[in-house]
């Protein structure tokens, strides 16, 4: 485990250093309404967890193996392939055996030895979201702290309404790296009552960040009805076509 990066606790090491405003309290204080960020942790070469072994296949498994011979590996995805269809987990082992393949023949474009995060696009549909640029500081020449918020889920009750996903995190134009600080889920309206559950993740070789989320939104319509909505939403974000261009006072940017 001492070998082992965990992104998530460097992360809240650098925000403290850079000491800006709020961002330390915030963090540790505002816990209400957070969804669980699953922290990224890369194992070391020709290393696989244990608990990788107890929710695989051997075949599964044997693919782990192999591709964590050539990168430091994030087995995040291993946690939530009970949730998937089972195309995409059929997808998901066709791609790590791919990029195996990859490496050994020398055609992989990225970097042997470095980090890497395998990804599963969900098989529905991407709907478009307007991101609005809540604050934006940059640290150095290279490097920013964003908040970004998005409505992900419309209400079929209220007009601009619903769901709305809030995140924090910092971001690095030279090296493509996205550490998210935080992240909220709330309704936008306070009579509205909000369950839900989900998961956002950065993957790096993509450059893209991906979440996904779902629940139930209760509310009442205009007549006094209860009115109970059941959402499934999912999302891609590109930073770097948002981060370098935007002034703090940024307005609307669509993805």
């Amino acid at each position: 485990m001492k070998h082992m990066r965990n992104t998530f606790i460097l992360l809240l090491m650098a925000a403290a250093s850079f000491s800006l405003p709020g961002m330390a309290q915030e963090t540790m204080e505002e816990n209400a309404g957070i969804v669980d960020i699953i922290p990224v942790t890369y194992s070391p070469l020709d290393s696989v967890p244990d608990w990788v072994k107890q929710k695989t296949t051997p075949e599964e498994f044997a693919l782990w193996k192999r591709l964590s011979h050539y990168f430091h590996v994030d087995h995040t995805v291993v946690l939530l392939q009970d949730e998937l269809s089972e195309k995409q987990r059929t997808a998901l082992y066709d791609r790590v055996k791919e990029t195996c393949e990859e490496a050994e023949d020398g055609t992989y474009k990225g970097k042997l030895r470095g980090n890497i995060s395998i990804s599963v696009h969900p098989e529905r549909p991407r709907l478009p979201h307007r991101w609005q640029v809540c604050e934006q500081k940059w640290i150095d020449e290279s490097t920013t702290y964003q908040h970004l918020k998005s409505l992900i889920y419309p209400s079929e009750t209220w007009e601009d309404e619903g769901v709305e996903l809030n995140i924090w995190f910092i971001y690095n134009l030279n090296n493509k790296t996205l550490d998210i600080i935080k992240h909220t889920l709330s309704a936008t309206r306070e009579d509205m009552e909000l369950t839900s559950n989900g998961h956002i993740q950065y993957q790096r070789v993509e450059q893209e960040l991906l979440g996904r989320f779902e629940g139930i939104l209760k509310c009442k319509d205009a007549t006094g009805k209860p009115v109970e909505e059941t959402f499934d939403t999912a999302f891609t974000f590109y930073p770097d076509r948002i981060t370098p261009w935007l002034p703090e006072d940024a307005g609307d940017m669509r993805h």
